[in-house]
């Protein structure tokens, strides 16, 4: 691997070292690569706030828990459909301009990892299941999401957790 030097302001190395001495990180060396590599995955080059890009997905930072609370005050069924429209024009999007295959049904993880890198979630599919964790959008919304994205219905199953869901495809759809 090449070899690269750069002049790091001292304020970032404390930070990087108050990583390291908390155990988040092993090394300098780790966090600066990580951090690259989000860069490049993120295409953060495009980025001029308050402005932010992804390929031309234009992103947005909000707050979560607003979010969960104006969906209590709409119908579920209201916010699949929601997250459907906006799911095909984000479908749309990532095929376009990330080469997604989501048309031959062939990028499941992809999609999921994607997901997962803006946030959403983690996701994973189970036999008939997809079983979302950590979410930070409410379950409806990603409901619609998903079958949009991947082009299947889904029935949504009883969680106690807010941030949890499991999500049953259903046969056919």
């Amino acid at each position: 691997m090449p070899l690269t030097t750069v002049d790091i302001p001292k304020d970032i190395i404390d930070y990087l070292d108050d990583l390291i001495a908390r155990g988040v990180k092993r090394s300098r060396k780790e966090v600066v690569l990580e951090a690259l590599r989000y860069y490049r995955m993120f295409t953060m080059e495009d980025w001029n706030p308050p402005r932010y890009q992804l390929g031309s997905v234009k992103l947005v930072f909000l707050n979560v828990e607003g979010l969960f609370e104006v969906a209590k005050e709409v119908d579920g069924e209201k916010l699949v459909e929601a997250g459907r429209r906006a799911g095909y024009i984000l479908r749309d999007h990532l095929i376009a301009n990330l080469g997604f295959k989501l048309i031959e049904g062939g990028s499941w993880e992809e999609v999921f990892e994607f997901l997962k890198n803006m946030g959403w979630g983690v996701f994973r599919r189970a036999d008939d299941k997809i079983l979302a964790s950590n979410l930070s959008i409410p379950a409806p919304l990603i409901q619609g999401y998903l079958e949009a994205l991947l082009g299947i219905r889904l029935r949504t199953l009883p969680t106690k957790a807010q941030d949890v869901a499991i999500f049953e495809i259903e046969k056919g759809g």
